[in-house]
């Protein structure tokens, strides 16, 4: 089945707020699920751009 939601898990350790935080510095926006768990929705006309902009910013988080 195709989905545009991804939903992962933080490994232990990382701050969920602080990755969130990161990530709409970046105008990425996702939301935490809980406990380390955090949803991404993607929209249907989401761009090659766009989604190399979200993979810069997660190669950009380093956990404190």
């Amino acid at each position: 089945a195709e989905t545009n939601i991804v939903i992962f898990t933080l490994a232990d350790g990382i701050d969920t707020q602080r990755f969130l935080q990161h990530l709409k510095n970046s105008d990425v926006y996702a939301l935490s699920l809980g406990r380390q768990l955090v949803r991404f929705v993607f929209h249907l006309d989401v761009s090659a751009a766009q989604v190399e902009a979200l993979m810069t910013s997660l190669r950009k988080f380093h956990p404190a």
